[in-house]
């Protein structure tokens, strides 16, 4: 985990920004139904776009979404 710092910043009054994004997400998943522990790695990539204009320099609007794609995994021998 990190942790990053700004400062404030003016928006230019009319500006338009589009913004793309990717990443993943690693997961550990427990195997279900079995008695030794039994643990199974997944990733999942994720995109995200946003948009944003500044309506004057210190009021700003912006919309974005994300899409992360399903995790498959199997475990051997669990039926």
């Amino acid at each position: 985990m990190f942790l990053v710092g700004a400062s404030p910043a003016w928006a230019d009054r009319g500006a338009l920004s589009l913004d793309f994004g990717a990443g993943a997400t690693v997961l550990r998943i427990a195997a279900p139904y079995v008695t030794t522990p039994s643990t199974a790695w997944a990733i999942s990539p994720a995109f995200n776009v946003g948009l944003r204009y500044a309506l004057t320099n210190a009021v700003e609007f912006s919309v974005a979404g994300f899409y992360e794609l399903p995790a498959h995994y199997a475990y051997a021998n669990v039926a």
